[in-house]
């Protein structure tokens, strides 16, 4: 099953006239809206192009308005990606303009790009490694008992405790010698890191070869 991931905004009704429009026009179609996503997007606008990777330069579409007077964006974004897309529209497209525009383009996307049935990633010192699957660090199973005077002291160190444990992981087997699994920070994977005054990823998405 192939996955379309449209990050919008609500409008004041509660609703997103685009999002509606696009499940109109690919129906049958999962619409999951999952509070957490809207806070790792939050966080991930902030550094939204510190994880670029190069794999990904011609598979990314960026859609402008070109009556959009809120936001320029395009200019940023052609700098870390290769296409883009301009509709005569504003800001926030209507239902119209998302089913002439918006719809035909994610069409051919489905089509152009097939989703690969593995991943694979090479590590900036030339190891290659196949992408098992993203999980998350074990959550705390067992009961504590804890004396009434104690309970604000044990809310803060278990608040500390569960944000390490619910960090999000990366699972991947490396594709020489003994080919060992290992298990990586998800942001420590994607990140870019810097050795004598060059910056790069850590790991660089690859086509199997």
């Amino acid at each position: 099953m192939k996955t379309i991931l449209f990050l919008h905004g609500f409008f004041a009704s509660g609703s997103c006239v685009p999002a509606n429009a696009l499940r109109e026009a690919f129906e049958p179609m999962e619409q999951r809206e999952q509070s957490g996503i809207y806070t790792e997007y939050a966080e991930l606008q902030q550094e939204q192009f510190k994880y670029n990777n190069p794999y990904w330069k011609d598979k990314i579409w960026g859609i402008f308005g070109e009556q959009d007077t809120l936001t320029h964006y395009k200019p940023l974004f052609m700098e870390h990606y290769n296409n883009a897309f301009d509709f005569p529209g504003g800001h926030t497209p209507t239902a119209e303009e998302v089913k002439t525009w918006y719809v035909p383009l994610i069409k051919k996307m489905l089509m152009t790009y097939k989703r690969p049935e593995e991943r694979y990633f090479q590590h900036f010192k030339g190891g290659k490694y196949r992408f098992v699957r993203t999980a998350f660090d074990s959550e705390l199973t067992h009961e504590v008992r804890v004396e009434p005077s104690e309970l604000e002291l044990y809310l803060t160190s278990r608040k500390k405790v569960e944000g390490q444990t619910k960090e999000r992981m990366v699972v991947y087997q490396a594709l020489y010698g003994e080919q060992n699994y290992w298990v990586r920070p998800e942001k420590m994977f994607f990140e870019k890191v810097t050795r004598d005054g060059r910056t790069f990823s850590r790991f660089t998405e690859i086509d199997n070869e």
